[in-house]
């Protein structure tokens, strides 16, 4: 033993030993660091002495002598709200090199580290990378929900109320008593319990004991356990890098996947890695999360909380339902294989002993863990995006998110810090429609801090809550919901291309492409008039692009393109107008390009191509900066079909001699009907169903309407006749869809 060894360098230690209250038949048994965040600075730490005295009498029982130390760890939720938050990352660090002083100042055989909460669980973690010596992490499990299920991560929501004038002092005082019952981790899937999950996911924890709620004996019970373990990891010298290996870390990250962890543990499993020379990329997390999906109805993405994950069977449930992708053969502080680890749990009692609390609640395990099957979403929590807004990448967690919100273009609102923006959302000065940016909050700006207090007031605003995102160089808190963007990569103080955003800026989002890009209106303006045109002569080759001679019709584009964008307002009631002008538009393209290609004796089909050509290319090379499908290839209303027409028109008239003057007008009015009557009888595009149906029915309308008009003479009876038919008829055919 590495203790016995140490003795004889330093004689003094057994001196020392001995006036801190060992016996002298002590200092030659095993001697056992046990390591906690103890102390009265939350209640995630408050219980932790109980839990280290439960692992010393297992230490004692199997033959060792458990020495106890402890680096008390600070409250993200006591950090809320002022410049404490500044220090809560850099403390997972700065823990983490006190306990590496604490093992390599004095010798040990092996150790127990014990930890609950948000910074304190990675950094024991990481002391026990950085450390290599054979050791045990023993959660400390998870306080239970007050009253009606209340859960803390609702605190912010109540508060933000209470600002608003919502709800009464009295009524918020109620809230915030009942919030922490007891002991243990916040009941919600935040970055306490995330990594408490995360834990037991690398192997370095006993199977199915994270998360064991703190009011429960199971828990006293696998501290004494993992006391007695420790024992066996001193003489048998496994170390954490035999059991937290590359495929032990992507086992973790599959089952955050399912668990839809907290965004901060892309900041604690990568740090964890690193002190084993391990790199965890972005990239991973996002491929995993795609393959992985998300199964476990936990607040805050969830519904109950988080208590209630251990009673239908805690880590070990969800790997059973993820198994069929997990590394079975990765070794686990047990000595044994995360296969056989779970297979012994299948025989032991662990899942009736979980299971037998749930009676009582009046939940089934199919009420909190999902089969695979049939998941809550098909795909993990996080998503990585990247684009000229953050071109080293960027954190969201859209399993609470809307549907709405996957894919969608915002205006920019930003705040220089976090207290100015949670000012803005309290007083209704941000508006549906806008994205908040909170900048010069990154590592190296301000020490990271969560940007708790303004996504819960964001959540807590029914006018909000699915119109708006946040995106910032900082961090969230693991209760967060909503559209949240953050850990913006290069950030704001470094130089990052978030520092350059300004109001009104174009933001668009979207989830599925894994894209964050800032768009420039004018810029797409100028695309979709130019684009077509460019398109068409560049397929012309020799004949060069058009406004490379006419340089001023840029700046007129540009001037118009402005004009639209600054005084929208003026336009946000005339759907009409702004329709017509969307038609008349289309036909003029489409004369263009036609007309263009007829003079230089392009054939009768290619100019009739290049027309429709440089009626919609404007268009769908637009749809493709902004990161959507283009138009033209999804189900709509007449558009290039209207283009194709109006090309056809002016093409066919030309060829049959008519006045190119004549012809131009036929195109666009061939355009602008075709547009027009798409609408009007609601033709689509499809490339679900054949058009014809559709087609044949807007001709049977048309001539029904003429004859109405035109046979009877434009008789008033005849014609409300022919209305009231035409709207049995379509009630028929809305009922037969």
């Amino acid at each position: 033993m590495k203790s016995q060894q140490l003795r004889k360098l330093a004689p003094e230690l057994d001196s020392l030993r001995l006036g801190s209250g060992w016996k002298i038949d002590e200092l030659s048994k095993p001697q056992i660091i046990v390591e906690s965040s103890y102390g009265h600075s939350h209640p995630g730490s408050a219980h932790l002495d109980k839990l280290v005295d439960e692992a010393g009498i297992g230490i004692k029982e199997k033959g060792g002598r458990a020495a106890n130390y402890f680096v008390t760890d600070i409250c993200d939720g006591e950090a809320q709200g002022h410049d404490g938050m500044n220090y809560s990352l850099v403390s997972r660090d700065i823990m983490a090199a006190m306990m590496e002083i604490h093992v390599k100042a004095t010798p040990f055989d092996a150790g127990v580290f014990i930890a609950s909460c948000d910074k304190s669980v990675p950094a024991h973690l990481m002391a026990i990378a950085r450390l290599d010596m054979p050791a045990i992490f023993m959660p400390g499990g998870i306080m239970k929900a007050g009253p009606n299920l209340l859960t803390l991560e609702q605190i912010g929501t109540y508060s933000a109320q209470y600002e608003r004038k919502e709800i009464t002092e009295e009524q918020f005082m109620v809230y915030k008593r009942d919030a922490c019952p007891d002991c243990g981790a916040c009941s919600f899937m935040g970055t306490a319990s995330t990594m408490q999950v995360m834990a037991e996911a690398l192997g370095i924890a006993l199977p199915g004991s994270a998360l064991i709620p703190a009011h429960l004996p199971e828990l006293k019970e696998t501290a004494r356990k993992a006391g007695e373990h420790a024992l066996g990891l001193a003489r048998e010298e496994l170390k954490p890098s035999d059991i937290m290996t590359i495929q032990a870390f992507e086992n973790a990250i599959m089952v955050h996947a399912a668990i839809a962890g907290s965004s901060n543990s892309l900041l604690h499993l990568p740090a964890i890695a690193h002190e084993l020379g391990i790199q965890l990329s972005p990239d991973l997390f996002d491929k995993i999360h795609r393959k992985i999906p998300y199964l476990l109805n936990i607040r805050p993405s969830g519904f109950w909380p988080g208590e209630y994950f251990w009673y239908a069977g805690g880590v070990p449930a969800i790997m059973e339902e993820i198994k069929e992708f997990l590394h079975l053969d990765v070794k686990t502080v047990t000595g044994r294989t995360l296969g056989e680890n779970l297979k012994d749990l299948q025989l032991n009692g662990f899942y009736e002993n979980c299971h037998k609390y749930l009676p009582a609640l009046g939940v089934k395990v199919g009420d909190i863990i999902k089969p695979l099957h049939t998941p809550i979403k098909a795909q993990g929590a996080i998503a990585i995006l990247k684009g000229n807004l953050a071109p080293e990448g960027a954190v969201v967690k859209h399993s609470a998110i809307s549907p709405r919100l996957m894919q969608v273009t915002l205006k920019a609102r930003v705040f220089d810090c976090e207290e100015n923006a949670i000012e803005a959302v309290l007083q209704k000065k941000i508006h549906p429609g806008e994205a908040v940016f909170i900048r010069y909050e990154g590592p190296k700006g301000s020490g990271m801090p969560e940007m708790f207090y303004t996504t819960e007031a964001i959540a807590s605003d029914p006018e909000l809550v699915e119109t708006i995102a946040l995106i910032t160089d900082g961090r969230f808190s693991g209760g967060t919901s909503g559209l949240s963007i953050g850990h913006v990569s290069p950030e704001a103080y470094e130089g990052g291309p978030i520092a350059l955003v300004e109001d009104n800026d174009l933001i668009r989002i979207d989830i599925p492409a894994r894209k964050l890009d800032i768009i420039g209106t004018v810029v797409l303006g100028l695309v979709t008039g130019y684009g077509g045109g460019i398109i068409r002569d560049m397929l012309l080759q020799t004949h060069g692009v058009y406004f490379t001679s006419h340089p001023d019709l840029i700046l007129i584009c540009i001037a118009i393109c402005a004009f639209v964008f600054y005084f929208r307002g003026l336009f946000r009631h005339l759907d009409a107008t702004v329709f017509f002008a969307d038609a008349l538009s289309v036909g003029l393209f489409a004369l263009a390009g036609a007309s263009k290609a007829f003079s230089l004796e392009q054939g009768f089909v290619l100019s009739v191509i290049l027309g429709a050509i440089t009626a919609v290319g404007g268009g769908a090379v637009r749809d493709i900066c902004v990161g959507e499908t283009p138009g033209i290839f999804q189900q709509s209303n007449f558009y290039a079909v209207a283009g194709l027409g109006g090309s056809f028109a002016f093409v066919a008239l030309a060829y049959a001699g008519s006045p190119l003057p004549l012809a131009g007008v036929a195109c666009v009015f061939v355009v602008v009907f075709l547009r027009y009557w798409s609408v009007y009888f609601d033709w689509k595009t499809s490339n679900e169903a054949d058009l014809t149906p559709h087609v044949a029915r807007g001709v049977g309308k048309v001539r029904r309407v003429v004859s109405g008009v035109f046979l009877h003479g434009g008789d008033a009876t005849v014609a409300q006749k022919e209305r009231r038919r035409r709207g049995r008829w379509r009630r028929n055919h809305e009922k037969r869809d």
